[in-house]
């Protein structure tokens, strides 16, 4: 049997794709389905697949025209054995579509043979705030300074060395191998904004919603397992935290949990902006509502009332129930945006626990704690 990963990955074919938000929708999110058969590839509960995606033909094109090459020109990528076109490098193995670096910024000084160039960017390097400084670059791409300087001048291969390797995209399984061995359902959110006067896009959302071919062998994949995972004793209660497509991994777990008949009870926090709009799953959440598969579901909807209203609000009031789940046992499982939803909910949790008198209100206590139930699987977060 094949060992797919990132160096060997499985050319999968993408089953169907379906959007998932309304029009209405200030968000674009589609349901995949890929195909995996024939791969002999395994997966659990809580992994994620790994997409290598391509960069769009326009974002390659422009990149060429703006150094002046022909994309004909041989270079050697790191980790391929042999040379392949600039244009293929573009393509396949290099990721360009994101803020540069100050290091990239001096070498592009070291090259300029303008002095407005010079002058523009030595003020960036040396006399701009840290802060003003990120803020530059956070608002750059790497093709933007190099036409914005055009006095720079690289060879195809030092271009090559200077960014950084296309990564593969990790996307948390939203199926069960139980209900779908040979399929793996997956939750994206399309990224496009505007910069600089330039759509620019996220490089795998968009491969995958839109450029890949349906039904065609095209798709390089691969299996990152996990830590993420359901109690081995399914009789255990769960609390999942999973709002906008952070609830991908709970459709697995509950799709699992009613295939096996698991006697453990299911507690679903998902929030997004609007309820008519941006409920993903609907159908399939209030399903499980319904049949008693979700023992409890609490929603929150961020824009449907002048105060904005996140998974963390509701979870403070109901903390008692949350409490009295959680000292019978539950696990907690969080997924999602680690900078704000994660923090925001951990914050929620450790209030709860201080207010019940389960630690002191002490930051090496709290740290303690909470370092004590991920060491035993009862708080796992699968974050980004």
């Amino acid at each position: 049997m094949a060992t797919y990963n990132l160096n060997n990955p499985f050319i999968a074919k993408l089953k169907s794709r379906k959007k998932i938000t309304t029009e209405e929708s200030k968000k674009d999110t589609i349901h995949l389905v890929v195909d995996i058969s024939g791969s002999d590839m395994t997966f659990e509960c809580g992994d994620s697949l790994g997409i290598i995606a391509a960069n769009r033909k326009e974002d390659v094109e422009h990149v060429l025209d703006v150094m002046k090459f022909s994309g004909d020109e041989m270079v050697k990528v790191p980790k391929l054995e042999q040379e392949v076109t600039f244009r293929k490098a573009l393509t396949n193995y290099l990721y360009f579509n994101a803020g540069p670096t100050k290091g990239f910024l001096k070498k592009i000084y070291e090259r300029a043979t303008d002095d407005a160039d010079k002058r523009h960017l030595s003020f960036w390097i040396e006399e701009a705030s840290k802060e003003a400084l990120n803020d530059y670059l956070y608002k750059h791409h790497f093709s933007d300074l190099v036409e914005m300087y055009p006095s720079a001048k690289f060879s195809a291969q030092e271009t090559v060395d200077f960014f950084k390797r296309m990564m593969p995209r990790l996307y948390s399984i939203a199926s069960s191998p139980s209900r779908f061995p040979n399929e793996i359902h997956l939750v994206i959110a399309t990224v496009k904004y505007h910069l600089k006067g330039r759509q620019r896009v996220g490089v795998a959302s968009t491969y995958s919603v839109e450029r890949a071919p349906i039904n065609e062998p095209v798709i390089p994949v691969f299996i990152a397992s996990s830590h993420f995972r359901l109690p081995k004793d399914s009789d255990k209660d769960i609390i999942m935290f999973g709002p906008g497509t952070g609830v991908a991994p709970f459709r697995a777990f509950l799709q699992e949990r009613e295939t096996t008949e698991a006697k453990g009870r299911n507690w679903l926090f998902f929030g997004e902006q609007h309820e008519n709009f941006d409920f993903l799953y609907r159908e399939d959440i209030l399903d499980w509502k319904k049949s008693g598969v979700l023992s409890r579901l609490d929603l929150a909807w961020s824009r449907d009332s002048k105060k904005k209203e996140y998974v963390q609000h509701k979870l403070w009031e109901k903390r008692d129930e949350f409490w009295s789940w959680f000292e019978n046992g539950a696990n907690i499982y969080i997924c999602g945006d680690k900078a704000r939803m994660a923090a925001d909910v951990e914050k929620t949790i450790v209030n709860i626990a201080i207010e019940k008198g389960a630690v002191d209100n002490d930051p090496a206590a709290v740290k303690s704690w909470l370092r004590e139930h991920k060491k035993n699987k009862r708080y796992q977060l699968d974050v980004y």
